[in-house]
């Protein structure tokens, strides 16, 4: 019992620390891509769906765009290393709900275009401030090409 339960869990640790690698139809690789959650605000800037940041010139235009006026502080910009790192912009236009947040479920590598899988959530807060354009800021650890948004059904 205890030789089965060892197996076991060799089993799955070998299986969750495998490369995450899969094939499409193409039979191109797709690669999930690290990222992390820079920002997440609202706001009605005129921006593209998605727009890859790749310098820090770039970086200050964006956050200078994002500030509010009526908060003094606002978000500091982050230190990145454009050489190995990119920041990506997401701002999807909604159609599920008129007031939502989204939710980042992956984001995939194919040649150097990202395909980022998203949502619609239902968000209380943005429901009640009538909020309707979410933006996401992502950190990744690549520098891809192009960005392609693909929403993902609720």
């Amino acid at each position: 019992m205890k030789k089965q339960f060892i197996f076991l869990v060799v089993f799955f640790l070998m299986i969750n620390c495998a490369p995450n690698h899969s094939t499409n139809q193409n039979g191109k690789n797709n690669q999930q891509v690290e990222y992390s959650e820079e920002r997440r605000l609202n706001h009605a800037i005129p921006l593209t769906e998605t727009y890859i940041i790749s310098s820090n010139d770039d970086l200050v235009k964006i956050y200078s765009l994002l500030k509010d006026p009526n908060i003094p502080r606002s978000a500091p910009i982050p230190s990145v290393d454009f050489t190995s790192e990119s920041i990506i912009v997401v701002k999807p236009k909604l159609s599920d709900f008129p007031y939502a947040d989204i939710e980042i479920q992956s984001i995939k590598n194919e040649d150097s275009t990202f395909f980022i899988n998203y949502k619609e959530v239902e968000n209380f807060e943005f429901t009640e401030n009538k909020w309707s354009n979410p933006i996401v800021i992502l950190r990744v650890k690549e520098q891809p090409n192009k960005v392609v948004l693909e929403k993902v059904k609720n």
